[in-house]
């Protein structure tokens, strides 16, 4: 069973109010349970590439497609999309397997997910591992260093939905002005989903915005989408939906109310992977989040930005000598 990289199950799990998540099942049933959390908002598992990483002979890995998206159903519903929403969905995927504890793992948003959820839940953690993930979004949505590194590309972003030179130009653009940006964004993807032939030009240059600054070279870039699968443009407009979405409202977890939830995991071991030169999650969110959860460990990969090559052999590294000896 575990020597294929292909799911042994997978199923529907009804999770309440009309929603249905999409959940595979990787490796060994009898091992170490992982449950693993994509990026986004409004990414999938649209592939089995992620399996790469882990030691599925030791590994029940758990994989989903959060709600809203993927194969999730209903696709592209906003009632009742919340970050507690999908906290408690990961807990009702622990329910359903009976879990006593898991690792529970996690790029990007997948990232902020496992860190929110262990806040929530510390009992039923052995670990947690946050890939290039975490932000406590303190006065900004992207990066400051990004208007600087990718100005080109910012501009360009803007100038699609009309916003003013001085404020495209101006580094310390208030956060207000960036979720009315990303409300204008969302209004535009919402209006019309399009198709892969006539495409909503906003999804695509949203998401564009994004491709093109995450990774530091083409070979970065190739290696990450290898895995992809063939409806390129369904993926795209998903992302874009419910980034902007989620950026608009503020439904990610923020600053003191982050800071003050992580009082409560002091204890819980964790890993925190970050590429030091990544524009999409700035670095120094990881080393702040290593500062207040003293029971990390920080794994900074030189040379790499939101996703690459060598942050992927220490994740895989890590997992493999968590459940190796169990």
């Amino acid at each position: 069973m575990y020597k294929s990289r292909k799911p042994f199950n997978t199923f529907y799990l009804d999770v309440g109010g009309g929603t249905s998540i999409f959940v595979k099942e990787y490796g060994n049933p009898k091992g170490v349970p992982i449950i693993v959390s994509h990026g986004g908002p409004g990414g999938a598992y649209t592939s089995d590439g992620i399996t790469k990483r882990f030691y599925l002979k030791k590994t029940h890995l758990i994989t989903y497609d959060q709600r809203g998206c993927g194969k999730s159903k209903p696709l592209l519903s906003v009632k009742g999309n919340t970050t507690n929403a999908m906290i408690e969905d990961i807990r009702k995927i622990k329910a359903y397997f009976n879990f006593e504890k898991f690792i529970i793992a996690g790029g990007s948003w997948g990232a902020m997910l496992s860190i929110m959820y262990t806040a929530k839940y510390p009992e039923d953690i052995l670990c947690y591992i946050a890939c290039s993930g975490c932000y406590f979004f303190d006065n900004t949505i992207w990066p400051r260093e990004m208007f600087k590194l990718h100005f080109d590309k910012w501009e360009k972003f803007c100038k699609l939905i009309g916003v003013p030179q001085k404020d495209i130009e101006d580094r310390n653009i208030s956060f207000s002005k960036q979720r009315k940006i990303c409300k204008k964004y969302f209004e535009k993807i919402k209006a019309s989903a399009g198709t892969a032939k006539r495409p909503n030009k906003y999804a695509i240059q949203w998401y564009n915005f994004e491709d093109d600054v995450v990774y530091t070279c083409k070979k970065e870039k190739d290696a990450a989408q290898k895995d992809e699968s063939k409806d390129k443009y369904k993926k795209k407009y998903e992302l874009a939906f419910y980034e902007s979405l989620y950026y608009w409202k503020n439904f990610f977890t923020t600053g003191k109310k982050l800071r003050e939830s992580l009082k409560k995991i002091k204890h819980v071991p964790g890993h925190i992977i970050h590429g030091r030169m990544d524009v999409i999650c700035d670095v120094n969110e990881s080393i702040k989040l290593h500062k207040l959860l003293p029971k990390s460990k920080l794994h900074l990969v030189n040379g790499e930005g939101h996703s690459g090559k060598e942050q992927h052999i220490v994740y895989k590294d890590i997992v493999t000598k968590l459940v190796k000896n169990k």
